[in-house]
């Protein structure tokens, strides 16, 4: 069973608003649907290779404490947009970049997930890729980047992420990567003697 977390940060107000209460469940649904449903392989692949996009670039800096997580309920309060309300992370991934990690490197952990998810799978949502350009740019200049040259770096990130895509070598490693996470957070469930004796029967009335 696919567990769905709850941030800490969510509050007990929070947790007992009749939209996080829905959501939820749905959520719970989502994960753990056992027959026809939209959370298939090809859904679960897309999702491991946008992580796979961060991981292998902040892996390639030297990163730390690299951890994989499956499916969080939080709140979104960002009122400059208009949020308040409950919201989930389907899969994600955090860690921790050196000190002396470029201000490019930076960038690139941020951005490698849609632009994988772009070139190798379907393309991320506007929201999505919203949200990692904006991570991208706090992170260039937590590096040590200049405000205004942001939007050059950015390009110059994206680039050397086109050209790394060219290489069957480093796809097969992307691959891989996607594999790695999909392991760790969306494992197949175990058979159980009931599906077992539903697989057989399928195959006898096949």
């Amino acid at each position: 069973m696919i567990e769905v977390k709850i941030s800490s940060t969510v509050t007990t107000e929070q947790r007992q608003d009749a939209r996080f209460i829905s959501l939820l469940q749905q959520a719970k649904d989502f994960f753990n649907c056992r027959e026809d449903c939209s959370f298939n392989k090809a859904y679960r692949r897309s999702l491991c290779l946008h992580e796979a996009g961060h991981i292998t670039y902040a892996r390639s800096a030297g990163a730390t404490s690299v951890e994989f997580h499956g499916p969080e309920m939080f709140w979104d309060y960002r009122p400059e947009l208009g949020y308040d309300c409950p919201a989930i992370s389907r899969s994600s991934v955090t860690y921790v970049l050196p000190r002396g990690t470029t201000p490019t490197e930076a960038i690139k952990a941020s951005i490698a997930g849609f632009v994988f998810r772009e070139q190798l799978d379907t393309p991320n949502d506007d929201v999505a890729i919203s949200l990692d350009t904006e991570a991208a740019r706090y992170e260039y200049l937590r590096f040590g980047g200049v405000a205004d040259d942001f939007q050059r770096s950015y390009e110059k990130a994206r680039e050397e992420i086109l050209q790394d895509l060219k290489d069957g070598g480093f796809v097969y490693r992307v691959l891989a990567t996607a594999d790695e996470f999909e392991k760790a957070v969306f494992p197949a469930p175990k058979l159980t003697a009931a599906m077992l004796r539903a697989k057989r029967l399928g195959w006898m009335y096949a």
